[in-house]
């Protein structure tokens, strides 16, 4: 735990901010009750929630005279957890940022902005219950500084009715790593819904993060059936030295890829030959469509693995810019598997096995 003066973080921050700014939000300075003075520590909702918008200011704000923000200044972590008795979550942890559209100033996080000649550690937000980061078009919420990046860890206590949810709208992911040193992944989910809309990822230091977005169920459902959404989101000058950016293993329930635009994707050291961009794994159903793309190290979508969803079909659309790499696709005796006109597949070698077990309907 990290105790610093009120003056000093006062004074640290009004150096470090634009002259312009409407106000300021220290989220994670709070006030010690047994020492009676104020204190930086992580932001801890446990069974409770937090709505930030342009007319939130905290304790510590009121305090010190603050105009509300933005900006919103992360100097530790924000840890979302759950209240559970018998298995059971009883109270939800959350987190709800929205913006309206009005206001000079950009809507920005800033994530332990460096407050001397190196940046300190990186900060980012851990997630079991809820987290919705919602801005608008022309009032988008940027994320800045040293941004270790949004965990899901998963599931915990056979928590038998906890189903997390992870939404983020119109935000802005620029310059990721010129400000402090980032995590390993921008987005890591092990067990939760989510949905990305609208957002922008750009112009990274080079190997700022491994990976962009990693989900790997690991819940213990039977079957495991989360749902997750990437929608209308700019992927651009981005250089990474791991492969695939964005990797989705064991969802199990829908999953919808469409209308996104990847740019100028360039990995240093890809073990991947066969130069995967988005690497699925089942794929059991919903829509893959409408993606564009050029100037890629890696292009395709790898979709492969056995489906044993009785959900909802499967529809695929794909370009010469960003094929398929069909692993193997199988379509149940309910469900029909749709393949669009002009689309591009191609075949990995399965040996003995069908790229398609189609026992049901397919349409090409």
């Amino acid at each position: 735990m990290c105790r610093i003066p009120a003056r000093w973080i006062f004074i640290s921050l009004l150096l470090l901010l634009p002259a312009r700014a409407e106000g300021i939000v220290m989220l994670n300075v709070q006030w010690n009750e047994h020492r009676e003075e104020w204190e930086t520590r992580p932001l801890i909702l446990e069974g409770e929630g937090l709505s930030l918008n342009r007319d939130y200011q905290n304790a510590y704000g009121y305090e010190m005279d603050l105009p509300p923000g933005p900006p919103f200044v992360i100097t530790d972590d924000i840890l979302i957890y759950n209240i559970v008795d018998d298995d059971y979550v009883t109270d939800w942890g959350s987190l709800s940022v929205t913006t309206t559209g009005e206001g000079t100033d950009p809507f920005v996080l800033q994530f332990n902005p460096s407050q001397g000649p190196s940046p300190g550690p990186n900060t980012g937000v851990m997630v079991r219950g809820h987290l919705s980061i919602e801005g608008t078009t022309s009032d988008p919420v940027v994320f800045a500084g040293a941004f270790s990046g949004i965990v899901n860890p998963g599931w915990y206590e056979n928590n038998k009715n906890n189903r997390p949810r992870i939404s983020l709208a119109n935000c802005v992911f620029d310059r990721m790593g010129y400000d402090g040193e980032c995590g390993s992944c921008l987005l890591s989910i092990y067990a939760a819904d989510v949905i990305i809309e609208n957002c922008q990822f750009s112009n990274f230091l080079p190997n700022a993060f491994t990976r962009l977005i990693k989900f790997e169920e690991t819940s213990g459902l039977d079957p495991a059936t989360w749902n997750f959404t990437m929608r209308e989101c700019r992927f651009s000058n981005i250089i990474l030295d791991g492969a695939p950016p964005i990797r989705l293993w064991g969802i199990g329930g829908e999953v919808r890829i469409e209308g996104n635009d990847f740019r100028d994707l360039i990995f240093d050291d890809s073990s991947w030959q066969d130069g995967v961009l988005v690497d699925l794994s089942p794929f059991d159903w919903g829509r893959i469509a409408g993606n564009t793309g050029g100037g890629n190290t890696n292009s395709a979508f790898y979709i492969r693995g056995y489906s044993d969803s009785e959900h909802g079909s499967m529809t695929l659309r794909s370009s010469e810019e960003l094929p398929f790499l069909i692993g193997q696709i199988t379509a149940l005796d309910d469900q029909t598997l749709t393949i669009e006109e002009g689309s591009v597949l191609k075949m990995i070698n399965n040996g003995v096995e069908a790229n398609f077990r189609v026992y049901g309907d397919m349409i090409a």
